[in-house]
């Protein structure tokens, strides 16, 4: 059986909608249950910290001269595919590396299910003179909020988002165009990784992005950077353990899976993952060692990242302020 770990609850997905479509779904820790809630778009949004505040001003009453939202997100499968050089030492992708170590929890099937479902909704906001030369430009990322409520029409080209009003407010990197091509680094940026019903929104410091852009779309697109290893504690592993029993109590799983879940997550063998065993599993420990320094002392702990990057598309869109 495939074990579709990356929306483990495709019932509640489609009912909620998820994103701007009447209602939306998050995963309470170390249960696996949901509730709902008709906020019109991603509710308190799952484990995402506090993220609250108006949503983020381009400085422009006008909007960027490019807008869209990102219509494929591709994960990493090992540690050197989509590497950049976030801090001046070298190419490399740690996340590729834990992914591809948890890779029975097929988080790119759940990435696809977000996108398609409007679960997430990641827009894109070019500011410059020109798409095709500048060398003062800025790219901007919001949470987006279907208007209208329709998830098959968000990649038409043509489809009016709002801003949620979550949105990471400082998520914004100076880039250069050079023959339509970008480039840029520096600043923070938001990392996206949906937990089957729960979207995990993780902090991208000293972000990295390169892609191409025209008037149509960005087209391979590469968003990179440093995961404070603090925010796996605080986000990523409440809602992994929310994920696991959803799974461990899902009737159409089998039980080989189920059993290797346990193993390698259900350090007291109870049955039911908690946020601490999580925290403690081997896999995990990949985590716990980070190859970023964020704050300039020369060493590498828990103040600390971990290097991630992920490839992405976008298609034209408008953004309604």
């Amino acid at each position: 059986m495939r074990t579709r770990f990356g929306w483990i609850l495709p019932g509640v997905l489609a009912a909620a909608s998820m994103v701007g479509c009447g209602s939306s779904s998050t995963t309470t820790a170390d249960s696996g249950t949901t509730t709902q809630n008709d906020s019109g778009g991603m509710g308190d949004m799952g484990h995402t910290g506090d993220m609250g505040g108006p949503a983020p001003d381009s400085g422009s009453t006008t909007g960027g001269l490019f807008q869209g939202v990102a219509s494929k997100v591709t994960l990493p499968t090992s540690d050197t595919e989509y590497a950049q050089d976030v801090d001046g030492k070298g190419k490399k992708n740690k996340l590729g590396g834990v992914l591809a170590a948890m890779k029975q929890l097929e988080l790119q099937i759940g990435m696809n299910e977000a996108l398609r479902t409007g679960q997430l909704l990641v827009l894109t906001e070019v500011f410059a003179k020109a798409l095709t030369d500048d060398p003062a430009a800025s790219i901007q990322v919001h949470l987006g909020k279907d208007l209208d409520g329709n998830a098959t029409d968000n990649f038409s080209g043509t489809e009016e988002f709002g801003v949620h009003a979550k949105s990471p407010p400082a998520a914004k990197v100076n880039i250069k165009i050079t023959g339509g091509k970008i480039e840029g680094s520096g600043g923070e940026l938001v990392f996206p990784l949906p937990m089957g019903a729960d979207l995990v929104l993780l902090t991208l410091k000293k972000a990295v992005i390169r892609g191409t852009v025209s008037t149509t779309g960005i087209s391979d697109g590469i968003l990179a950077g440093a995961i404070p290893v603090s925010e796996f504690d605080s986000k990523l592993a409440p809602a992994m353990a929310g994920l696991i029993n959803a799974y461990l109590k899902d009737t159409k799983v089998d039980a080989a899976t189920k059993t290797m879940l346990k193993t390698m997550f259900d350090g007291n063998g109870d049955g039911n993952v908690t946020t601490d065993e999580v925290k403690s599993a081997a896999v995990m420990s990949l985590i716990k060692n980070p190859d970023v320094d964020l704050n300039g002392d020369g060493k590498l702990d828990k103040d600390d990242g971990i290097s991630g990057a992920i490839s992405f598309t976008a298609v034209a869109a408008k953004i309604k302020r």
